[in-house]
């Protein structure tokens, strides 16, 4: 699947990887180092991504009709694939790979609903899809005072068999209210700083 190939590729920009073809019957691994490439869209908005060179040779997109059920496996594939895209970007982003100024808030996301809808109602309905998973795994995070906070404490009393401390309880959520607090700092400034009147 060369979009498959292409979707991984693209998202590990300057990045050491081995890729494994068969020639002659035969296993290869060919070692290679991405190529960072800044990507504009349309619209003026910037992505870092990873290139290698390789194109599809010949052959043309071909596009199926499915079924009501046939796209809900379909759906829940594609989801999955975006959770892990997801994950990617976080660790990325915490091991200094991507600039925490790639994260961001209502602003953002209010800029990039209205140039979707610009693109049409599909690409819009595809976008707030999007939006919806990411909160969604945002919320499933195992930080205290979030959803996933609290299946963290439903899995550790399940486990010791008992409640958690209440002063370990008071900590973990101090701790947590502390980081969604600095989550919301970060990208709030982010936002800020990508408007028109600080030159972005």
């Amino acid at each position: 699947d060369f979009n498959a190939i292409q979707q991984k590729v693209a998202l590990h920009p300057d990045t050491r990887m081995v890729f494994t073809v068969e020639r002659s019957g035969q296993r290869v691994d060919i070692p290679l180092t991405t190529d960072r490439h800044v990507e504009t869209d349309s619209f003026g908005n910037q992505s870092a991504i990873g290139l290698i060179g390789v194109v599809p040779s010949g052959g043309k997109y071909v596009f199926e009709d499915v079924s009501v059920i046939d796209s809900v496996p379909l759906a829940a594939r594609q989801s999955w694939d975006l959770m892990g895209m997801m994950v990617t970007g976080i660790k990325q982003i915490l091991v200094g790979e991507r600039s925490f100024k790639e994260l961001g808030g209502p602003l953002k996301i209010a800029k990039y609903s209205g140039e979707q809808m610009s693109l049409g109602v599909a690409a819009f309905v595809n976008f707030a899809a999007l939006i919806s998973l990411n909160l969604a795994f945002i919320n499933f995070l195992p930080i205290p005072a979030l959803d996933g906070g609290h299946l963290m404490f439903y899995a550790a009393e399940a486990i010791r068999r008992k409640p958690v401390g209440p002063r370990a309880t008071e900590w973990a959520y101090r701790t947590g209210i502390a980081l969604v607090l600095t989550l919301m700092v970060v990208v709030t400034v982010n936002d800020v700083l990508s408007l028109p009147l600080f030159g972005s």
